[in-house]
């Protein structure tokens, strides 16, 4: 839906700053007028009009007329228009209806309302894009990310020619090894760690395994045996003798029965209430009042307490020159971020 195209009819700075930056996130084509008589002739001079978003009354703007005008030759189910209005307006939303209005909008608002309304998405790429990210290199060519040329290396003893003396090498995800790691050796690694003229760049921050730095996936679970099979207990509440127990304390047989005052054939509503307890693990028995991030390693199967997690910064290394491989590294597998780091300690 990032491609239609939306009519803008509004003059309010404020309002028309949250729209046109809403949209403009979400890649979201669109056009915009400030008055009534201008909308119409664009709308009348566009054909590929998807949405019509118009403020209701303004200085310039009867958002009441031009909604009949372009219900005058289109339908509601092929053109929907968003009316925009004051909470003081909220009197007259029926006649914005009446107009030929499919909903209304009640300004101010907050940009995922208007994404709601218009049906448009933010655009992913508009997500966790910081001033370290824009060197990432891009594996869409049509995204436009600031990028230097990289140096492509292969393991023969060579390196590919650059476009100019600069790279970036960046650790990438290894879905077999379930780690992150780079396109060079441990050695030239931990050199580039060293060496002043290689800007480091801070990519993000993860969470990891403890023990082999393999990327975990997380899950609520028991805090003892990191069990996912937790089930909350359901505790009966007796009104008669305030007792409240577990609910296997109350069962005998098909009948329910008081372990305090002895009643029996409770009737649910009317003699007790069910009430939420504890967590229970269903492996290992043990209780707690809520449950715990668990972790587990897709590498070596470990499980782990969330808070155990260790935490690893994924950096990308700017090269600023041509380096060569030495024959002794040109037979080297890509390293690991972990095996980096104990030869770069070596």
């Amino acid at each position: 839906m990032n491609s239609l195209r939306i009519l803008v009819v509004e003059e309010t700075p404020a309002t028309l700053q949250v729209i046109e930056r809403t949209l403009a996130e979400a890649n979201a084509k669109y056009e915009v007028c400030r008055d009534t008589e201008d909308a119409w002739r664009c709308f009348q001079a566009n054909t590929d009009v998807r949405c019509v978003l118009v403020r209701m009354k303004s200085r310039s703007i009867d958002g009441r007329l031009l909604s009949q005008r372009i219900r005058g030759v289109t339908t509601a189910e092929s053109l929907p228009i968003l009316m925009i209005i004051t909470e003081d307006q909220l009197g007259l939303a029926d006649s914005a209806i009446d107009s030929g209005a499919t909903d209304i909008m009640v300004d101010p608002f907050e940009p995922r309302e208007l994404r709601m309304r218009t049906s448009i998405r933010p655009n992913p790429r508009n997500f966790r894009i910081d001033d370290p990210h824009q060197f990432a290199v891009a594996e869409e060519p049509s995204v436009a990310v600031k990028k230097p040329a990289v140096e492509a290396i292969n393991y023969q003893g060579s390196v590919r020619p650059l476009q100019s003396h600069a790279s970036v090498v960046s650790p990438k995800f290894d879905p077999q090894s379930q780690r992150f790691t780079y396109d060079a050796s441990a050695s030239q690694l931990a050199r580039w760690s060293e060496d002043p003229a290689v800007t480091k760049i801070v990519l993000d921050k993860i969470l990891v395994c403890p023990c082999c730095e393999g990327v975990p996936t997380f899950r609520p679970g028991c805090g003892c045996c990191g069990s996912a099979m937790t089930e909350p207990e359901v505790l009966i509440h007796h009104y008669a003798c305030a007792h409240i127990a577990a609910e296997s304390q109350f069962r005998q047989g098909s009948d329910l029965v008081c372990p305090k005052c002895r009643q029996t054939n409770l009737v649910a509503s009317s003699d007790f209430e069910t009430v939420q307890g504890s967590l229970v693990c269903a492996d290992c028995g043990a209780q707690s009042t809520q449950a715990e991030l668990i972790g587990h390693c897709l590498c070596c199967q470990h499980r782990f307490p969330a808070a155990e997690a260790a935490t690893m910064v994924l950096t990308a290394f700017h090269v600023h020159r041509v380096q060569e491989i030495s024959d002794r590294e040109s037979g080297m597998k890509p390293s690991s971020l972990r095996s980096a780091r104990e030869s770069a300690a070596t």
